[in-house]
């Protein structure tokens, strides 16, 4: 992943939006309920991915990865 285009949509939020970060792969693995490990080598690696890095730390929008796993799960139900 690109770190410049990571901090862009760390830049690019609005001031007044009220999106929660998530950081760290081990907060973002609890919050879908997977390790720390499958953060790191599977889903930042997914195409699309929500989970991002900078500085290396994994971050996440906790909308958009509940969102990624909602629209991952409905595919697969299709």
């Amino acid at each position: 992943m690109h770190e410049a285009h990571n901090r862009q949509g760390l830049m690019d939020m609005k001031p007044n939006e009220s999106m929660e970060i998530i950081w760290t792969a081990e907060g973002i693995g609890r919050a879908i309920g997977r390790s720390a490990a499958f953060v790191r080598r599977k889903l930042a690696a997914m195409p699309a991915s929500p989970v991002h890095r900078f500085g290396g730390r994994y971050w996440a929008f906790r909308d958009e990865l509940l969102d990624y796993f909602e629209r991952e799960g409905s595919k697969k139900a299709s």
